[in-house]
């Protein structure tokens, strides 16, 4: 695998939506660069921050875990199921 990986390829590595890794890394909870507009991550850096390794702060930012909330599905009440 390569050394950098765009969004797309951070997400099937780490087994994520694309859009998990979006919002991870716009509020600082993932370890990432943004490069003219499209985000990069550093596979052995991402290695690292999965395994806790990583130092508690970078450039100022609080580094958080990998979390992710699941909200229960609306309820569709009266509505025809498709």
């Amino acid at each position: 695998m390569k050394e950098i990986l765009t969004s797309k390829e951070a997400a099937l590595y780490l087994n994520v939506h694309v859009r998990t890794i979006y919002n991870l890394a716009k509020n600082g909870r993932i370890p990432g660069r943004k490069l003219g507009g499209s985000w990069r991550f550093n596979k052995a850096i991402l290695d690292e921050w999965l395994s806790g390794r990583m130092g508690e702060r970078k450039e100022g930012r609080e580094l958080m875990p990998l979390t992710i909330k699941l909200s229960p599905l609306p309820s569709h009440k009266g509505r025809a199921a498709f």
